[in-house]
C-alpha cells in the first residue's frame, strides 16, 4: 500500500505493519531456535550498549515507512 499526503495515516499503516512483523519474526525464531536445539535469546548483552543501535534502526525504519527517509 501506498499512501502519499497522509503522514498520519501512513505512519498508523508503517506502525501496524511492523507489529505484525514483529509478531510472527518472534514466533518463526524461537521455532527456529529450539529446532535447532539452541537457547532463544543467549546473544543478549548484559549492558545497555544496544540501545543505540536499536534505536537508530528503528528510526531508519519509520522514517522508511513514513517517507521521511
Amino acid at each position: 500500500m501506498i499512501v502519499r499526503g497522509h503522514r498520519k495515516l501512513a505512519a498508523a499503516y508503517a506502525t501496524y505493519a511492523m507489529s505484525v512483523y514483529s509478531h510472527y519474526r518472534y514466533r518463526s525464531y524461537i521455532r527456529e531456535m529450539r529446532a535447532e536445539g539452541k537457547t532463544p535469546w543467549s546473544y543478549l548483552h548484559d549492558d545497555d550498549q544496544w540501545l543505540k543501535t536499536e534505536l537508530r534502526t528503528k528510526a531508519q525504519e519509520i522514517a522508511f515507512w513514513t517517507g521521511q527517509g
